[in-house]
């Protein structure tokens, strides 16, 4: 039993690894593709290669998919949450924005769960959530900060897309637990995937129409097939994996992790360069994932993880 225990907590800290790393270098690779590729039809692909390799992965695992209609509702706002919304406002932010912002901003997710969970009566937030969430939020302010001074419109429009994309992923965050228990983790993100895949479908051909692909380079490609594999299906899959064995606040904290990954990939990809205020932004978002795992305590037992594990 000891040694099961160990298992899941092993695949948990390896899930949580593995996500941070590849989110942190999906920025880049959105960067990269949409500055040759329209981010339409950056949308398409990730749609479309993310369903064939979650469908190999299921597959391989000889898992077969039933769906209760019952779930429809929970299906709709999650597939427009966390599927649609979140990967266009994510795609087309990244194009005006620089690769570090969107996973700051994506920092902020615990505060947008915090307070969606209080407003529905669903988790009442602790001091200690409350306090991590503000200082994250501050650490993302002062980054931004110097932005704002100096006006910058581009990286503004593109801030403020991506703050939509992040409301979205508290969404999907905080109502897709339930469902995630219920269907597991591959199978609920092929599912969603598959309706959000279908919905996009006509606009997603027609955007095809906006190609030049004579004119894009070996690398926006590799950006596509990045973010088709590695974003929309394995870390879909990893994020949700993470939801059913932790509470929706705990790894929406854990998301702060990404920024400083993701800065020093940027920094030496040349996006950008390592400037005071991202160093003291970085600081206090990294002091609020501290104090947060520190100080919160797992409601379930590693007995209820083992139990509940799939994967």
């Amino acid at each position: 039993m000891i040694m099961k225990q160990n298992t899941i907590k092993g695949r948990i800290f390896f899930a949580a690894v593995a996500m941070t790393f590849i989110v942190a270098a999906t920025n880049l690779a959105a960067k990269a593709a949409t500055h040759e590729i329209h981010p339409s039809v950056v949308v398409f692909f990730r749609y479309v290669i993310a369903m064939i390799t979650i469908k190999i992965l299921l597959l391989l695992k000889g898992r077969k998919i039933v769906i209760d209609w019952a779930d429809k509702r929970y299906f709709v706002l999650l597939t427009l949450s966390g599927i649609l919304l979140n990967q266009i406002f994510f795609v087309w932010g990244l194009k005006y924005t620089i690769p570090s912002h969107p996973s700051l901003l994506y920092s902020t997710t615990s505060f947008w769960v915090i307070l969606m969970l209080w407003i529905f009566n669903r988790q009442k937030p602790t001091r200690i959530n409350i306090f991590s969430a503000i200082i994250a939020l501050s650490g993302v302010a002062v980054i931004f900060g110097k932005n704002i001074i100096q006006f910058n419109a581009s990286i503004l429009k593109g801030d403020l897309i991506i703050v939509l994309a992040v409301i979205c992923w508290a969404v999907y965050t905080a109502f897709g637990r339930e469902m995630v228990k219920k269907y597991g983790a591959l199978e609920l993100t092929y599912i969603l995937l598959g309706f959000g895949t279908a919905v996009y479908l006509p606009y997603g051909i027609y955007s095809l129409s906006l190609v030049q692909a004579e004119t894009v380079s070996l690398t926006a490609w590799a950006g596509v097939l990045y973010m088709g594999i590695f974003t929309s299906a394995l870390s879909y899959v990893l994020y949700y994996y993470l939801l059913k064995h932790l509470s929706a606040t705990p790894l929406t904290l854990l998301i702060a992790a990404q920024p400083p990954t993701t800065i020093f990939l940027s920094i030496l990809a040349g996006y950008e360069k390592l400037t005071y205020n991202i160093i003291a932004g970085t600081i206090l978002v990294v002091f609020a994932i501290y104090i947060s795992t520190i100080k919160n305590k797992r409601k379930e037992t590693l007995a209820e993880i083992a139990k509940d594990a799939k994967i």
